[in-house]
């Protein structure tokens, strides 16, 4: 009987070696996977952000945005936020919504 209760601790402490060893890799694959997801939502984040300033900038200085240029930045907004952007955007969305749909027939085109 000895014989045999220390083949089975002997598979047991295998076991337990090899289930560990599991696990420490799984967690290091979550925490690179993690960095990773991190990482493409602060740069999604920064490339929106630069959208929505680009935006204000060029459709600021026509005087106008269309309705479909509205409803791009809403979106861009709405993920924006989603994504954990902060509210530093938010003043320029308002200002946008501000603007017209349409140019005004007595505004020269400057651009």
């Amino acid at each position: 009987m000895g014989a045999a209760l220390e083949k089975i601790l002997a598979a047991v402490g295998l076991l337990d070696g090899l289930f560990g060893g599991i696990i420490l890799f799984l967690l290091a694959a979550f925490r690179w996977l993690y960095r990773r997801l991190k990482a493409l939502r602060h740069g999604t984040v920064a490339l929106l952000r630069d959208r929505i300033v680009q935006s204000y900038y060029y459709h600021w200085d026509k005087g106008y945005m269309p309705i479909y240029s509205r409803d791009s930045l809403d979106e861009m907004f709405r993920q924006y936020t989603a994504l954990g952007g902060n509210g530093t955007v938010k003043d320029i969305v308002e200002k946008l919504k501000m603007l017209p749909y349409e140019k005004r027939k007595d505004d020269r085109d400057v651009g």
